[in-house]
């Protein structure tokens, strides 16, 4: 609720606005409002709803294109938690290529494309490709907060192997 209050304020108050620069700031905040009312359904694992109201953020015709990366990425995952890790992969790769001007929503798609490889056992050697997208993360958007995600899922380590031997 408060999130869509405030996005509701940026918006009626940019309306009104005639100096481009402060519309501009309260359209990002509108924007960035409205992800915010969709990551909170992915926090409380509503995924139905969560799909329904990235897939209007996405398609509407005000949604500047971060707006739109960040409805692609909540779609991603939602997908994700499908298990669907194919068509999730897929999802944040569109992401990835066609806003690569939105920083933090390429880090973000790049993150969930390295979580998505390491959890598809269809995917070959996807544990090296996933601690590559880790790394490219924590690399190329390190002032990103998927960079400390990256990190941390770089320093995981699979547990050893245990060999048992039969001689003596």
């Amino acid at each position: 609720t408060a999130y869509r209050e405030a996005g509701s304020f940026a918006q009626s108050n940019a309306a009104a606005q005639s100096d481009k620069a402060l519309k501009e700031q309260l359209l990002a905040i509108q924007g960035r409002s409205q992800l915010s009312q969709g990551e909170a359904l992915l926090k409380a694992e509503n995924w139905t709803e969560a799909r329904r109201f990235f897939e209007q953020v996405a398609q509407s015709a005000n949604a500047t294109p971060t707006v739109v990366a960040g409805a692609l990425c909540g779609i991603g995952e939602v997908l994700l938690s499908e298990e669907k890790f194919h068509d999730a992969y897929h999802q944040f790769a569109l992401v990835r290529v066609n806003h690569y001007l939105s920083r933090n929503e390429t880090a973000r798609a790049t993150y969930f494309m390295g979580i998505c490889c390491g959890k598809d056992s269809k995917e070959p050697n996807g544990k090296r490709k996933a601690n590559d997208y880790f790394k490219e993360v924590a690399d190329r958007y390190a002032d990103a907060v998927w960079a400390d995600r990256a990190r941390s899922k770089m320093r995981e380590r699979p547990a050893p192997r245990v060999r048992f031997s039969n001689s003596k």
